[in-house]
């Protein structure tokens, strides 16, 4: 019996489509659904309640988590990229025999012939007070007394994140790297261009799919562990999955279960955002080519207006007395000039300076806020903000340059 050709397809991804079903869908599906149960001390009771969600929106710590654990998800990509991007690089176009890449590319495994657990525990001596790397400092007289900060810290931490993960940055990387036909760097080197130019004209742009194949595998990997924050910090520290490890311990299941379904929502969301935000002002700028910034913002406005009015509905408040005028104010300025005019010229910029390059400059709006805030407002401004200010606008800085 011959098949027909449209209905082999699905019959090759059907076994792949019904091993994530059992072993993907379902347990999601129970989790989701163990987040709305009722719970006591000993017992857990099937309902339908919101309870456990917003207890765990109105708890003020769940936000501080958040916030460390992307903390924590930021800093170890930017340094697993540059030392993934290093590693890659020599391999990739230093390394001339396929020989020696591939056993200079198996050394860089070794670490992982061991378990993560000894791997992270052995910076523990390294690290500590008598350790190899503060004894060698107080040797060559760099520090008169140990360290304090390397161990059971944030800094322990990001260094054992990075020692674990870096290796899931490289292997896309060189994927990538190796695929570059070496004629477009011969023909780079031949108009001219020096190594540096040929590393930003070429090899970078060809090897972004690396790039964000890494990416997602370490800030998925960081995000989704709890072990190492727990040990590394001296549980100083904490993150969104070690608060629901500690739930789970305690038997309390649905607002693990919730905590859980929250964190991959927000994972989602902020895929689909950067997403969604590139496609929207990729197409904004070629529309606004065509009809002209205001047109561009003004059907945007009104294709959104019922999905927000909905959500305008849902949020609206009990009674409108205890809004001051200043709030009034504030969402004027944001909807006339913020959402409208301030579209208007910046769809305009975009259709006259290109999408790639103009659009980077946005990422500056948010540390322009904390800059005004800190000056004219005169709210405390952390040293970790700073430290990510400068981080993001090397970034931009970098990535106008690559544009």
């Amino acid at each position: 019996m011959k098949l027909s050709p449209r209905i082999v397809p699905y019959l090759q991804v059907a076994p792949l489509t019904a091993v994530l079903l059992v072993f993907l869908g379902i347990p999601l599906a129970v989790v989701v659904a163990v987040s709305f149960f009722d719970y006591d001390d000993f017992t857990v009771r099937p309902a339908f309640m919101l309870h456990n969600y917003l207890e765990l929106f109105g708890s003020g710590l769940t936000y501080t988590l958040y916030l460390k654990t992307l903390t924590y998800a930021a800093i170890v990509w930017a340094l697993t990229l540059a030392i993934g991007f290093t590693v890659a690089y020599f391999l990739a176009f230093h390394v001339r025999t396929l020989l020696w890449q591939m056993a200079l590319f198996l050394l860089c495994t070794v670490p992982f012939w061991t378990s993560n657990v000894i791997r992270m525990i052995s910076w523990i001596p390294f690290l500590g007070l008598n350790g190899i790397f503060n004894q060698t400092l107080i040797a060559l007289g760099v520090v008169d007394k140990p360290l304090e900060f390397l161990l059971f810290s944030d800094v322990a931490v990001v260094i054992a994140y990075v020692h674990l993960f870096t290796l899931f940055m490289i292997v896309p990387i060189f994927n990538s790297m190796a695929r570059i036909d070496r004629a477009l760097i011969e023909a780079a080197v031949d108009a001219g261009a020096n190594a540096w130019q040929v590393i930003r004209e070429v090899v970078i742009p060809l090897s972004k799919s690396g790039i964000a194949l890494g990416s997602i595998f370490v800030v998925a990997l960081v995000m989704g562990d709890f072990f190492v924050v727990k040990i590394m910090s001296g549980g100083q520290s904490a993150s969104v999955v070690l608060a629901m490890s500690n739930e789970i311990a305690l038997l309390q299941y649905p607002p693990a279960a919730a905590s859980a379904v929250v964190l991959m929502l927000m994972v989602m969301l902020m895929v689909a955002a950067i997403l969604l935000c590139g496609l929207g002002y990729a197409e904004g700028a070629l529309l606004s080519r065509r009809l002209g910034g205001w047109q561009v913002i003004s059907w945007a406005l009104l294709l959104a207006l019922p999905a927000m009015a909905a959500v305008a509905l849902i949020t609206m408040p009990a009674s409108w007395g205890g809004i001051a005028a200043p709030a009034w104010f504030a969402l004027a300025y944001v909807s006339i000039f913020s959402m409208l005019v301030g579209f208007v010229f910046w769809y305009r910029g975009l259709a006259l300076g290109g999408i790639a390059g103009v659009g980077q400059l946005q990422l500056l709006q948010p540390f322009l806020g904390l800059l005004l805030a800190g000056l004219l407002l005169h709210e405390p401004v952390a040293w970790t903000m700073i430290a990510a200010t400068g981080l993001v606008v090397l970034c931009v800085v970098g990535a106008k340059r690559f544009a």
